[in-house]
């Protein structure tokens, strides 16, 4: 399996019987140039994807400075590695989830600190999964494609490959631990 970004890619490049690389940014090969502009995004997109376990940080903030203007009480800066907030809350033993927003690189929310739980970009492709390394060296093929290979057809293969792996990724990573149980006192309040 592979467990670098340039065997991610090679991965890729041989589901298009391309040419290995052998770094990342090579000048002299037109493959490691590409792979080097489409593989962090594709690697962001897929862990940005899903609630992955691999990927799950959990941070206590207090407020900025500065506080928002209108809406919230509070905001506070996020760290640049946050790909999606999943929740907050207000005390970390609740369940209850606490009402926020983010908007840019800061979390607003009614309540500080606030306890935050997110996806975090991964660089280090080894702390990745190997079912989501798969599903990201296939959709790296289906971006590579169309590039390399100017073959339409063969991309919307790929990117079913793409798909399908993603998903199988998904169900087997969120098996791992038991469910979050999410309260609601929608349905009371209207009664």
């Amino acid at each position: 399996m592979a467990t670098s970004e340039v065997s991610l890619c090679n991965s890729a490049l041989a589901l298009l019987a391309a040419n290995r690389i052998t770094a990342l940014g090579d000048d002299s090969q037109e493959e490691s140039l590409i792979c080097e502009d489409l593989f962090p995004e594709v690697r962001d997109q897929i862990i940005e994807s899903n609630d992955w376990t691999f990927a799950t940080e959990r941070i206590q903030l207090g407020a900025s400075a500065s506080s928002p203007v209108f809406g919230f009480d509070y905001e506070a800066t996020l760290p640049s590695e946050v790909l999606r907030v999943l929740g907050v809350w207000e005390d970390p033993d609740s369940d209850k989830r606490g009402k926020y927003k983010v908007e840019g690189s800061t979390i607003r929310t009614d309540f500080s600190p606030v306890y935050v739980k997110y996806i975090k970009q991964i660089t280090d492709v080894t702390k990745i999964s190997p079912m989501a390394r798969k599903a990201i060296y296939l959709e790296l093929a289906a971006q590579l494609c169309v590039p390399l290979t100017e073959d339409m057809k063969r991309q919307e293969n790929l990117s079913k490959m793409a798909t399908f792996a993603l998903d199988e990724a998904a169900a087997l990573d969120g098996i791992q631990g038991s469910q979050e149980r999410v309260t609601s006192d929608a349905f009371i309040r209207v009664r």
